[in-house]
């Protein structure tokens, strides 16, 4: 096991997100082993999660296994939002009550300035 994926408590696996952007045409092409999908909140306060290019997480699995990329065109005023597991989990909670809360308060706070909007996600 790499000493990359093994953290505390003897957990051998570690979730990655990895996005890549072309300011010039707004095409993001990005990944995820195991991490949560990013967010995407238009300035109208509609919103897309990014749930292609999935993966296991590094380390989950002792055999090579297959990443794939996915990818997304950004429009103007588009605001990607990408956060900690930790964000959205709580125990005794399924995941996807989690990603409502979070969806719910980036719909709500999408006309903040942006200084302002990552300390309010916390704080739904």
């Amino acid at each position: 096991m790499s000493d990359f994926s093994t953290g505390a408590n003897g957990v051998e696996f570690a979730t990655i997100a990895c996005g890549f952007l072309d300011p010039a045409t707004g095409e993001l092409s990005y990944a995820s082993a195991g991490h949560p999908p990013a967010l995407v909140v238009s300035p109208g306060g509609g919103v897309q999660w990014l749930d292609g290019g999935r993966s296991t997480p590094v380390g989950a699995v002792s055999l090579p296994c297959e990443r794939s990329a996915a990818s997304y065109r950004l429009g103007s005023g588009d605001l990607l939002i990408l956060y900690s597991d930790g964000l959205v989990e709580r125990r005794r909670e399924s995941i996807s009550t989690g990603l409502g809360r979070l969806e719910s308060a980036a719909r709500s706070r999408s006309a903040l300035p942006i200084d302002q909007l990552g300390e309010r996600l916390m704080m739904p």
